[in-house]
């Protein structure tokens, strides 16, 4: 996915959210279109934990929905901790599905990935070990 540099908003919550067009980076083979979306790291540019937001070119959409989930992540990391086995490290939290969810990936399993729905009350429900 190609996140537009020059889209940058700057949030004073969550920091730097950029536009994602969804369209294949030519740098990397494989890659598939996907839905647009923006793109928040709210620890840094480098940080491995992202928020996937809903939106358009024209901005992200539900902006409180995104600040919930930051406010929650460390409660969410610590359930998906207890539920799963391994070294899991919450990964990113996906606003643009209907419901959200949750990704873990597992220090100890480098194709594993954990991914749980989030209720209303961020709470971690129907959580399944699977691969990249």
């Amino acid at each position: 996915m190609a996140v537009q540099h020059h889209t940058r908003i700057g949030h004073p919550e969550l920091g730097s959210v950029y536009f994602d067009d969804g369209k294949p980076d030519p740098l990397y083979s494989g890659m598939q279109e996907s839905a647009p979306q923006w793109v928040c790291h709210p620890d840094s540019n480098n940080s491995d934990f992202e928020l996937l937001i809903p939106g358009d070119a024209q901005g992200p959409h539900h902006l409180d929905l995104a600040i919930a989930a930051f406010r929650h992540r460390k409660s969410v990391e610590e359930q998906g901790q207890r539920l799963g086995t391994g070294k899991l490290q919450l990964t990113w939290i996906d606003l643009t599905q209907t419901t959200p969810t949750a990704s873990f990936t597992d220090d100890d399993e480098t194709y594993t990935l954990w991914t749980g729905l989030l209720d209303s009350a961020w709470k971690i429900t129907k959580f399944t070990k699977g691969n990249w």
